[in-house]
């Protein structure tokens, strides 16, 4: 598994290892047509155009719903920080916020966004193809760092970025946040090779970033810092070397940085309930994005699974392969660094496809993954009890979490990892540099095309029907809403939650006023027997919950929303005859918009 490098690997391999401040310009040059490399890749990949720009991603549920939360939190943060996570949703309960992902991470991309004169539906859809360009930029940097090597740096990005996992969760934004782990594990093995205060605040500021974005991603990436950090440890025999506790302890105070913005979840003590077909299967590997061009009949065998976005993680047989292949070069040079108990030396020009002073990391980066995939299995497996069991009984986040296979994610950049060094292996013997280009690109190529499929758009109203409404309520007093018909959370197993209410949510943001209704990953205890009984509005058990929870307006919705009929026109007619006294209704646009009147307190 040694060989003797071309000059252009040794360079590279050199270069991945100088102190930023002796940066040349051509690794300027490289990094920005790496850059622009990832650029084009997301735009092929994505192919978003100019008219879908601000249309939400595959429908009108969850995509509205993240797009809702950022608009809020940038909306909030400006302007009352105090009651950033008292958000405009099932009023009049606090904290609502915190029933979904703040993305509070996003919040300064989206404002810059925003003041640049961007909509709102623009600006979420740009931070969202850019995460593809962190997650390809991420994956890239700690593959190079690993390797030294430019074209296994490329491999890795394009085998993580574009898996069938990230293409299936298009609509959620929170789990695109993917590209924070090679991030984090990259400053994290930074740390642990070179403990520089600069090493530590840097490492500190993106665990802070990723506690605020996903939290799914925060508690598997709590879980694999402490196996990186105990098996760095148990690898160094328990002596670590001087100041990695310092390092460790820099990091870890930023890290507490993000814990007011984390409490609002634990206060809720909402527990979700395990759904055990929602654990990684086998299967899954073999699951390809919706409509994949390559594989129809791999694509025609899932569309028979339920929950199918849950399984997709098809990485590519060319990933596959070439992950099989890392995973052996790693093996035998480790086996081989052992029995010659010597050094391999990037700056004698002989290398094997791993550096020796990088090998450690590599395993310890395998292992995490290891473990996210153990722990993505779920409660349990053929009647086996599995550790997420433990983990959700007793390990703080965990109890919240609901879809295990999520916790796959560092598997998958383990895997991509793996699959550079995998291409590394076969090429490492390959002198001509240009042959070595000609190949990543055929592989990249190949990867790219096993991994794509089509990218579904969905439209969402915003007509003057449509909005009238919203616009009266803006120029109206103070005075929380309620929508009828609301959409019942307490029903499972339809859309009509998402696709009615998720689209209410992004235009209550026209005029900000409380909000009875909610779209979330989860709703206050109350909450569903109280819209039960406003929907029977104007009956006087209506009104009097209505008086209850200080509600002043109501908008009565005619014809659709969402897909999902509302009123019909004798329906809200019936209801504005049997308004009671001193209520006014007026028509606007496609609703009508009643004021119950000042809120007695």
């Amino acid at each position: 598994m040694t060989a003797v490098e071309s000059p252009a690997r040794s360079t590279a391999a050199a270069d991945a290892q100088q102190p930023a401040a002796r940066v040349t310009r051509s690794d300027w040059r490289r990094r920005v047509l790496v850059g622009a490399l990832f650029v084009a890749l997301v735009v092929v990949m994505i192919r978003p155009t100019p008219g879908s720009l601000g249309e939400p991603f595959v429908d009108l549920g969850d995509p509205l719903l993240l797009r809702w939360s950022l608009s809020w939190s940038a909306h909030t943060i400006v302007r009352d920080p105090l009651h950033l996570f008292d958000a405009n949703i099932f009023w009049p309960h606090g904290s609502t916020l915190a029933y979904t992902d703040s993305l509070l991470v996003l919040v300064p991309p989206f404002l810059l966004l925003r003041v640049l004169g961007a909509s709102d539906g623009v600006a979420f859809n740009l931070v969202l193809l850019g995460l593809y360009v962190v997650a390809l930029a991420g994956a890239y940097s700690l593959g190079r760092w690993l390797t030294g090597r430019t074209e296994l740096g490329i491999v890795a990005a394009i085998a993580f970025a574009f898996g069938g996992y990230s293409l299936a969760h298009i609509s959620h934004a929170q789990l695109l946040l993917l590209g924070l782990f090679p991030i984090g594990f990259l400053l994290l093995f930074r740390l642990l090779d070179d403990r520089t205060v600069r090493n530590a605040v840097l490492f500190g500021f993106v665990n802070v970033a990723i506690l605020l974005g996903a939290l799914y991603y925060a508690a598997i990436y709590a879980v694999c810092v402490v196996v990186i950090i105990a098996g760095y440890l148990v690898a160094r025999k328990l002596r670590p070397g001087p100041g990695l506790v310092r390092g460790l302890t820099i990091a870890g105070a930023i890290t507490l940085l993000a814990l007011p913005f984390l409490w609002p979840y634990f206060s809720l003590g909402k527990t979700r309930p395990l759904v055990p077909e929602w654990g990684l299967k086998p299967v899954d590997l073999v699951t390809p994005a919706f409509g994949s061009y390559l594989y129809g009949g791999l694509d025609a065998h899932a569309a028979t699974r339920p929950a199918r976005v849950e399984h997709t993680f098809f990485p590519g047989f060319a990933v596959l392969a070439f992950g099989a292949i890392g995973l052996i070069a790693v093996v035998v040079i480790t086996v081989a660094l052992r029995r010659r108990r010597a050094r391999a030396s990037a700056s004698d020009g002989s290398s094997t496809v791993v550096p020796a002073d990088r090998l450690l990391y590599v395993w310890l980066l395998v292992a995490a993954g290891a473990v996210s995939v153990v722990l993505a299995l779920g409660p349990e497996v053929a009647g086996v009890t599995m550790p997420f069991r433990f983990f959700y009984d007793h390990v703080p986040a965990f109890d919240g979490i609901r879809v295990a296979s999520r916790l796959a994610v560092p598997g998958l950049l383990a895997l991509a990892v793996l699959a550079a060094l995998g291409f590394g292996a076969v090429t490492n013997r390959w002198r001509n540099g240009a042959v070595v280009a000609v190949a990543t690109a055929a592989v990249a190529g190949f990867v790219l095309l096993e991994l794509a499929a089509p990218i579904s758009h969905t439209r969402l109203p915003t007509d003057h029907d449509t909005l009238a409404v919203y616009e009266a309520l803006k120029s109206k007093p103070g005075g929380a809403v309620a929508e009828l018909p609301i959409a019942d959370a307490g029903l499972s197993g339809g859309p009509a939650w998402a696709f009615v209410e998720a689209p209410r949510m992004i235009y209550s943001t026209i005029d900000w006023k409380p909000r009875f209704n909610g779209y979330s990953g989860d709703f206050p205890d109350e909450y569903v027997a109280d819209l039960r009984q406003l929907n029977a509005f104007p009956a006087p058990d209506a009104l009097a919950v209505a008086q209850r929870l200080r509600i002043r307006y109501v908008v009565l919705h005619l014809g659709t929303t969402g897909g999902f009929p509302q009123l019909t026109d004798e329906a809200a007619a019936a209801m504005i005859r049997d308004l009671p006294p001193g209520a006014r209704a007026e028509r606007r646009g496609r609703a009508w918009l009643v004021d119950l009147g000042p809120v007695r307190r």
